[in-house]
């Protein structure tokens, strides 16, 4: 695993203070950053040259300096875009971590594009790759099939390719920008799937689900023998998408269409019809709550959080719309109170313990924390090249508004 690469050569340093350069932000990663600390280092971001100077003069130099010996071992960690004063690094062990001594035979213009949660995927099967050193088109082929299981190659038509697509995004993957263009264009290819909205499928789960709702409903129309003003390109029917049909509107990727008119369905379209609007009310919040009480049993990572709150901005948005109090009882409120209590508790718990970590957290993907907002603008402008940016900022709405 990456983590053991990494925890593998600080172990190795002698010296207390190490000055790390990380340009692909190895050292960034939530589980190298959780074991490394547990590990008795601690690890500090060279961001602000005048901040990281108080904070060495106060706390290594003025030790270093009557010769003593620090008591844990401190990992100065920067990039490509900041130079360490000549001072420091004499006073320091020196240790790279980079994608391309880990991946040598792998384009590094590829790897590092990927999203940091499947290096250790990416790490697992390029052990057990034997063959030449692949251009920018062979590691993006080599990524799309061996880390993300999506062979091209496979997908005769646009039924295999959404069968294909239900489950991958219903266990939370989603494709890098770099590997989706990659894919599109292979699938491209496809006589058969040049016709189809390959793009709206491929590229984000958000965009294939906007997709899916719209075919549904138009699915729904047509099997109450209404008329329909779209083409359904989806076969709802076939045996392994309707597999998935179920859980796609319990947990809440896809809505229910709304109907007045009582039609006869087939059972395996029951889900994704409501007749009875507060019973669906009731049966979405009960499901909610269920699925708080699962979901912080097994918190791994801050994005787990994120998880959580769409969940719990969805129960609120439920039991605060004025329409819903025909349908929430007082045993709901209940319901919902202990949840609460228990979500907060726990919160409060894993942020005392964790939140020193996630300033340790690289901003290069997405900023984890409001103060590296500014941080990120500047990577993203130097990276892409732009004079200008805006920050647009929408301030005082919840995740249920």
């Amino acid at each position: 695993m990456i983590r053991d690469v990494v925890i593998g050569k600080l172990n190795f340093q002698s010296n207390h203070f190490i000055l790390a350069f990380d340009p692909d932000n190895l050292l960034s990663a939530e589980d190298v950053v959780d074991s490394i600390n547990g590990l008795g280092f601690i690890i500090i971001n060279y961001e602000d040259p005048e901040m990281f100077r108080y904070y060495y003069e106060e706390n290594i130099r003025s030790i270093l300096d009557k010769g003593g010996k620090l008591d844990r071992k401190i990992v100065i960690r920067y990039t490509a875009d900041h130079t360490i004063p000549y001072d420091i690094q004499q006073k320091c062990s020196f240790v790279e971590f980079s994608l391309r001594e880990i991946f040598p035979k792998l384009s590094y213009n590829v790897i590092k594009e990927l999203y940091t949660e499947v290096f250790d995927r990416v790490y697992i099967a390029y052990r057990n790759y034997n063959g030449p050193i692949l251009g920018d088109k062979g590691t993006k082929e080599f990524v799309l099939k061996n880390v993300y299981g999506i062979i091209p190659e496979v997908i005769k038509d646009f039924q295999d390719l959404i069968k294909t697509f239900i489950p991958f995004y219903y266990k939370g993957e989603e494709l890098p920008n770099l590997i989706a263009n990659y894919a599109v264009e292979m699938l491209y290819k496809n006589n058969r799937l040049k016709q189809f909205p390959i793009r709206t499928v491929v590229e984000s789960k958000g965009t294939f689900l906007h997709f899916l709702q719209e075919q549904w409903e138009e699915y729904v129309k047509y099997a109450a023998g209404e008329d329909i003003t779209a083409t359904i390109m989806i076969e709802f029917g076939n045996c392994e998408i309707r597999a998935y049909m179920d859980n796609l509107f319990q947990e809440n990727f896809l809505s229910p269409v709304k109907q007045l008119k009582f039609y006869e369905y087939p059972s395996w379209m029951q889900a994704g019809i409501v007749y009875d609007i507060g019973g669906n009310v009731k049966r979405r919040f009960d499901s909610g709550i269920n699925k708080i009480h699962t979901m912080q049993q097994n918190i791994k990572s801050y994005k787990d959080w994120f998880a959580i709150a769409k969940v719990w901005g969805e129960i609120l948005s439920l039991k605060y719309n004025h329409d819903n109090n025909y349908f929430l009882d007082n045993r709901d409120n209940i319901k919902y109170k202990e949840a609460r209590r228990l979500l907060n508790a726990k919160f409060k718990t894993w942020i005392f313990n964790n939140y020193g970590m996630l300033s340790s957290l690289s901003y290069a993907k997405s900023p984890v924390m409001v103060h590296k907002i500014p941080w990120y603008i500047n990577y993203r402008m130097n990276k892409e090249n732009m004079k200008r940016a805006a920050l647009i900022v929408m301030d005082g709405m919840s995740l249920d508004n």
